[in-house]
């Protein structure tokens, strides 16, 4: 093809965003600003329906992005944001994993296990996890993930994995799900590959929500997903909103991306199945966590933190983040992925690991041989020595460097060594160095200024590397990396000058520098200073109250900031004044008892009165660092003569007392002004400075307001501290790096872990460690395949555990009966109470058969909620017992193998009975033993309604507590080699099926048709020969013969042989039959049709009549009232 036809691709400036904005206000600048509209009716409302309609969308769209406000945990430094990728085997996740991650930080990981972090922005950072096949690893992704990639093959459609997860998502709270289509490539038709990406859209959007993001991976190239497609997928996950779910943000967990085992090695010499001791590394997520907390561990089980320790950030966000750049630079792309191999630095407690790099190996070789070279000389110079130490130390030559020149025995007068005296302190010898000279310290700012130079040439560098594009090919990047090298080699040459005289100097600095207690503890004068100006120009100030914290008001603490450094000092300043004798002072001394508490108060500063005023100012709330600007505000006018006293100089020599009352006039409009200005930046004023027009506040808008405020206060309450000092306050917050040490894992955990399984700490509260009877609702999922019995083992999912309990099934009747159920209903919601550890109200959870992966059909059983935690629920189930008679007497009756014995005679005293035939009775008392009657243990006497017979048979219906079963079994696969083969209790039918046996067949058991009367079954009514004499004819009984047989009813007992010409006749007439019964019908249907027409012309017709009609009757009456009227006034 001619290069010359082709065409470039024109360029699309941008439109929206920093760059047009920066373009517009190049284009606009030293043009005039278009003159203000002042015609308001050529710019009024145009359509007020139109107007109606949009306003009611606007508002319909903004009510349906509300959600019930939460209080925003997230610290300044957020840890990183969990995208989880799931999907089903050869979905393609891995290559997935890795375009992202060559996206980002642009590197390769050839094998990747565990999580991996990196810098994704300025400000944001991504740990990516790959979700196992396994439907525990999906129940642990779901509960940590905050955004999940679900990858689904485009040729293949949805599968039954890909469901499951989604359930177990919705009971652990849905994170942000973005659909990802792979595979496309292989559908061949353009056609098909549309109508595919439809249908799978619109079934996503049914289980997800309508208009769920649905992302398209056209074709694989070597390897690797389409650069572009990868980008805009990367874009979308980074400026994805999260919300913070409930779970996560009321409890605190670590996602390990690192393990170790600390145990000693003796130890596990000696007992290798013994108990381990581990170090867990990961970032703190959801709420603080405690020291010596509890935590569960999906897949062993619950144990204690023995010790907590946060550790530098290994993926830490951009140093300067005020930089102005767009883009990050190549040095501040990092990953971090310790279990993949991958992360250069790792920190532990007591060591730091370096990975080095595999691309020094040459460097490595050759300084391995300069050292063995080394070595060898080292050896023969030892071997063959001719001279004594003394000698050998008085010619040897110091070389600091390489290439340097090295330091003879004449220069060693050049460096002074310090001499060593040893101090007793608190029962041990220190070795203090000390000096014979004064130490003069003037390089050490030449050399401060010359690194800060070094500093900002190399910042400047940075900031020319961030600016560049983000899809720089590999090229340009070792360029970039040989310019750096060239940038050190020149840096090099510098610092070696003057090496001897600045390595004294630097050594002396070190020997004789003392730390200044008093700056270490107070701070220095200038700090505070410039701490209190940047406090002044703070305007986040008001005086509320929110949670556990006051917001302080910094416009009263500022007047009192200038004392704070001279006040609360330990030193006294020492000047060469002469000092006063105050013992002879009385006035001194009267002053001195006056500042204690026993003294007497002013005004100004009265505890009590102080406190009314501020309820007077402030409303209920507590202003406690304003007392100084109170007084002084308070006491200003009352001072003003005694100023006036102390400052003659300023005084007017001759001042009226007009002069006086205008001066004192204009200090309180001043201090007026000052108060209303308070007032405004702390109630009308936004934080920028400009006024907010209120107006009606919605309760929505109130409540978020509240919720943004508190979080605020608790951000800022412990600013001002350590990271030592504020975890012992608040635990270790969110977003820090933290070491977990724990004690008494089972060895399997350790042989056999599988780093791409998550390994989560979750945090417990100290309510969710005990254990006890849970009352759930739960519902039979709509495509598990069977419905659910009482009391079979099933596998739940709740909160961060997972274990095998027994439920029991039961509904809530209208007068609260709770009745067990054998089975689970087919369609709706029912009761359920098992024993397990102990969960908050209104946590979701999902329940399965069995964990493996061989089941065929939907896994997921049934989902559910938490109601209640330690109840004592009553459930009884329907239990009838059956009697028989053995003696009658009139309307009492003795039954008997109803009961076993006169006690449990004893406890049914009282119950009402009933006998096959409906005749009602009651329970009186036990036959005693010896009694006449006889009938034995068990027997009792009862009352009926009416005369009972010994063919009756006599039922108690009464309701039975149901025991509850107190098994509960943690699912520990992961001290499994393969996780999916935990098996706890199996129910009875599948042990049946693993052992191809059949139920035994109790023939008791069995139903069977029962016939029973519906009554008494009384004989027939016979009269005798000589009363029917007697009766009349009508009432005398009617025996009627039975009629003889016609001629025609004989020959229809016989049977007629037809001859062929009969039956050919037959279906003849029979045929001739048909045809006029289907032309009678046909007769009649049209019959029916015209008359159908006939009547709609004929209901027309009418209709107009009437219609006529009214219109003549309307114009009568207007007729006649006229008429009426004009009679009226003629009458008149």
């Amino acid at each position: 093809m001619d290069q010359s036809k082709e065409t470039a691709k024109p360029h699309r400036p941008r439109k929206a965003g920093r760059k047009a904005e920066k373009r517009k206000k190049a284009d606009n600048e030293g043009k005039p600003e278009e003159p203000k509209r002042k015609n308001p009716k050529a710019f009024s409302i145009q359509n007020a329906t139109k107007l109606n309609r949009s306003f009611r969308r606007a508002q319909d769209v903004k009510t349906k992005k509300h959600h019930i406000p939460v209080v925003d945990r997230t610290p300044e430094v957020p840890p990183p944001i969990v995208v989880a990728i799931v999907g089903p085997p050869k979905t393609g996740k891995t290559t997935l994993m890795k375009a992202i991650i060559q996206n980002y930080v642009k590197q390769k990981i050839t094998s990747i296990k565990g999580p991996v972090t990196f810098i994704s922005g300025k400000n944001k950072r991504l740990t990516l996890i790959e979700c196992a096949n396994d439907l525990t690893a999906m129940m642990d992704v779901a509960k940590i993930a905050d955004i999940v990639l679900l990858l689904i093959d485009a040729n293949f459609g949805f599968e039954m994995e890909t469901f499951e997860f989604l359930n177990i998502c919705q009971m652990n709270g849905f994170p942000k799900v973005i659909g990802v289509l792979t595979h496309i490539d292989t559908i061949k038709l353009m056609r098909d590959v549309k109508k595919k990406k439809t249908e799978l859209k619109l079934r996503l959007w049914k289980e997800v929500y309508q208009g769920a993001k649905l992302f398209h991976l056209s074709k694989v190239v070597y390897g690797e997903y389409q650069r572009m497609e990868v980008r805009n997928l990367c874009r979308f996950i980074s400026n994805k909103k999260l919300r913070p779910l409930i779970w996560k943000n009321t409890h605190s967990y670590v996602v390990a991306d690192r393990m170790e085992d600390i145990t000693n090695p003796e130890e596990v010499r000696v007992n290798p199945d013994g108990e381990r001791t581990v170090a867990v590394f990961g970032y703190v997520r959801g709420i603080n966590l405690k020291q010596r907390s509890n935590v569960h561990i999906p897949g062993v089980g619950d144990f204690p933190l023995h010790d907590v320790s946060f550790l530098p950030d290994p993926c830490p966000l951009s140093s300067n983040p005020g930089k102005k750049r767009r883009t990050l630079g190549l040095r501040e792309r990092i990953v971090y992925a310790p279990m993949s191999g991958v992360g250069g630095i790792v920190y532990d407690k007591d060591a730091v690991y370096v990975d080095v790099n595999e691309g020094a190996s040459n460097q490595r070789r050759r300084a391995n041989e300069e050292e063995e070279q080394e070595e060898k000389e080292m050896m023969a110079g030892i071997m063959t020595l001719q001279e004594t130490m003394d000698e050998k130390l008085a010619n040897s030559a110091l070389r600091v460097l390489k290439d340097s020149k090295p330091i003879t025995h004449e220069a060693k007068k050049m460096i002074e060594m310090p001499m060593e005296e040893a101090v007793e302190d608190g029962g041990r010898v220190r070795r203090k160095a000390v000096f014979d000279t004064e130490i003069e310290v003037e390089g050490s700012e030449d050399d401060d200024e010359m690194e800060s130079e070094d500093d900002e040439e190399m910042e400047s560098e940075d900031d020319e590397e961030m600016e560049s594009d983000d899809d720089e090919d590999e090229e340009g990047e070792e360029e970039e990396e040989d310019e750096d090298e060239e940038f050190d080699l020149e840096r090099g040459l510098n610092w070696k000058v003057n090496l001897a005289q600045k390595a004294k100097q630097s050594f002396i600095e070190r020997q004789s520098s003392t730390r200044n207690l008093q700056a270490l503890v107070y701070g220095s004068q200038q700090k505070t200073q410039e701490t209190s100006k940047n406090e002044e120009k703070d305007d986040d100030e008001g005086d509320l109250e929110a949670g556990m914290f006051k917001i302080k008001d910094v416009e009263f603490s500022n007047l009192k900031s200038g004392k704070n450094d001279q006040d609360e000092r330990s030193k006294e300043v020492i000047t060469d004044v002469p000092l006063y004798d105050w013992s002879t002072d009385d006035q001194a001394h009267a002053h001195i008892a006056d500042c204690f508490v026993t003294g007497e108060w002013k005004e100004g500063e009265d505890a009590q009165k102080l406190l009314e005023q501020d309820d007077v100012l402030y409303g209920d709330f507590e202003d406690l660092e304003a007392k100084g600007a109170h007084e002084e505000e308070e006491n200003e006018d009352s001072d003003d003569e005694e100023e006036e006293e102390a400052k003659p100089e300023i005084r007017q020599e001759k001042q009226t007392k007009k002069d006086r009352e205008a001066i004192a006039m204009q200090k309180r409009l001043e201090k007026k002004l000052k108060m209303k200005e308070m007032f405004d930046r702390n109630y009308d004023l936004d934080k920028s400075g400009k006024l907010v027009d209120k107006g009606e506040v919605s309760v929505f808008d109130e409540m978020k307001s509240n919720l943004s405020e508190q979080a605020r206060v608790n951000r800022e309450e412990f600013d001002d501290m350590d990271d030592h000092t504020r975890v012992q306050f608040e635990g270790f917050r969110s977003g820090m790096y933290v070491r977990a040490e724990i004690k008494s894992i089972p060895a399997d955990f350790v042989k056999n872990f599988d780093a791409n399984y998550p390994l989560i700490l979750g945090g417990l509260q100290p309510t969710e460690t005990g254990m006890g009877f849970i009352k759930v609702r739960v519902k039979r999922h709509r495509w598990f395949s069977r419905i659910m019995k009482t009391s079979d083992p099933i596998t739940l999912s709740v909160g961060w555990r997972r274990f095998q309990t027994r439920p029991i099934y039961f509904m809530e009747d209208h007068n609260m009966r709770q009745r067990y159920l054998k089975y689970t209903p087919e369609q709706t919601h029912c009761m359920a109470l098992f024993y397990g550890p102990f969960t908050p109200q209104a946590t979701g959870f999902a329940g399965v058969q069995t964990i493996g992966s061989n089941e065929k059909n939907f896994r997921i059983a049934l989902t559910g909620t938490i109601l209640d935690s330690d109840c004592s629920s009553k459930i009884v189930k329907k239990l009838k017992l059956i009697g028989y008679p053995y003696k009658i007497q009139k309307n009492t009756c003795f039954i008997k193998k109803m009961f076993n014995s006169s006690l449990e005679v004893a406890k049914f005293e009282g119950a009402a009975i009933k006998t096959v035939s409906g005749i009602r009775g009651q329970v009186k008392k036990a036959v005693p033993a010896g009694s006449a009657i006889g009938g034995g243990p068990g027997c009792f006497r009862a009352t009926f309604e009416d005369k009972c017979k010994m063919s009756d048979t006599i039922f108690l219906r009464m309701w039975m507590d149901v025991t509850m079963p107190t098994y509960c079994a943690t699912v520990n696969n992961y001290l499994l080699p393969e996780k999916d083969s935990w098996v706890g209790e199996k129910t009875v039918g599948q042990i049946r099926f693993e052992n191809k046996t059949k139920p035994v067949v109790n023939e008791n058991s069995l139903y069977r048709p029962i016939e029973r009367p519906t009554g008494r079954q009384f004989t027939g009514l016979v009269v005798s020969r000589a009363l029917q004499k007697e009766l009349p004819y009508k009432s005398k009984p009617k025996y009627e013969k039975p009629k003889a047989l016609g001629k025609q009813s004989k020959l229809m007992k016989k049977a007629v042989i037809l001859s062929p010409e009969e039956r050919n006749r037959n279906k003849l007439l029979s045929a001739l039959g048909m045809m006029t019964k289907n032309k009678t019908k046909e007769k009649k249907e049209k019959r029916k049709a015209s008359k159908l027409a006939h009547e709609k012309v004929l209901a027309k017709q009418q209709a107009e009549e009437m219609r006529t009609h009214k219109d003549t009757k309307k114009r009568l009456y207007k007729a006649l009232n006229k008429s009426g009227a004009n009679k009226g006034r003629d009458n008149e």
